[in-house]
């Protein structure tokens, strides 16, 4: 019996082995297992998140501000404390300051202002200390760093050993540089309280989309899309801000990595036209509830994601 069921059991299993290997000669065989292989490995592309952010008039500094910008952005202010977006680092070479990004100028630009004053009186205190040093003595002040290392380069005691004044005159143009960047950031505070940021809706809006990958191949998005509301039909643009597109010359394209996400960023095509685009402008200044639905193309299939108006 056991002999029986042994026999059974090989039987059963060359006819397995059998069925593999002709399914694996078969050109049936092949073709569904390669389809099998290509769906297994194929990006799995969802909307997570559709979020549309309604854009303010801001403010717009005039003209004589703008040296004190430029002044800002040298020493990587803006981009390091206003944490602002590109499209709105672009805009400030006009002077143009969005509503979003106002927000949070003022209190970021005193904690600047504060450090720099921090600066200040250790740059005295270190001059001071230089100037009552007498050969023999050990030098004791406060080490000074900016973002490119060391202010002296060396050690201030090696400075002051070989040369006093040498030291004196690094504290003293360091201390020239930090007054002028306080005036700077003080003009712009005396402006941005002087003139209260405007929240007025201007009707521009961006559509921020993020795409889940959850496949284990990379998915492209494609940089048109449409938004559909109570107002109707609107083309929409990538705009190349978030996440990297692919290269420079993409036109908006956008990689999914396998098994990423990304945030892609939208904004009404120029090419809308129309009661389409106005009735959508009226729709975002009104600051009216409703839902949106967002339909993107992709190098799978279609995607939508459902989102909400900013009230």
């Amino acid at each position: 019996m056991a002999d029986q069921e042994g026999g059974v059991f090989l039987l059963s299993k060359k006819a397995f082995v059998s069925t593999l290997v002709a399914l694996a000669f078969n050109p049936i065989g092949v073709a569904v297992g390669y389809g099998v292989g290509k769906w297994l490995q194929a990006p799995k592309l969802s909307v997570q998140t559709v979020n549309v952010e309604a854009e303010a008039e801001g403010i717009t500094l005039p003209k004589e501000l703008l040296p004190t910008l430029a002044s800002l952005q040298r020493y990587q202010v803006i981009q390091d404390n206003w944490r602002l977006r590109q499209e709105e680092r672009d805009n400030l070479k006009q002077g143009i300051l969005s509503a979003a990004a106002a927000r949070g100028v003022i209190g970021d630009t005193q904690a600047y202002k504060e450090s720099l004053i921090s600066l200040k009186q250790d740059l005295g205190n270190n001059i001071d200390a230089t100037m009552q040093w007498v050969r023999g003595q050990e030098l004791i002040v406060r080490p000074i760093f900016f973002a490119t290392g060391s202010l002296t380069g060396e050690n201030p005691q090696t400075i002051v050993n070989r040369n006093k004044n040498e030291l004196l005159g690094i504290y003293r143009s360091a201390l020239r540089d930090i007054e002028s960047r306080l005036e700077d950031v003080n003009h712009l505070i005396e402006f941005l309280q002087a003139h209260p940021n405007s929240d007025k809706r201007t009707g521009d809006t961006t559509i921020r989309v993020g795409i889940l990958n959850a496949g284990d191949s990379e998915g492209v998005v494609f940089p048109k899309a449409e938004l559909r509301s109570s107002a109707g039909e609107i083309d929409l643009t990538s705009t190349g801000s978030g996440f990297p597109i692919v290269g420079s010359g993409s036109g908006g394209y956008v990689v999914v990595p396998a098994r990423s996400f990304r945030e892609i960023v939208y904004q009404m095509d120029h090419s809308t036209r129309g009661d389409a685009a106005e009735n959508w402008k009226k729709l975002v200044r009104s600051g009216g509830a409703g839902d949106v639905t967002v339909e993107l193309r992709t190098s799978g299939k279609n995607l939508s994601g459902e989102g909400k108006l900013p009230l």
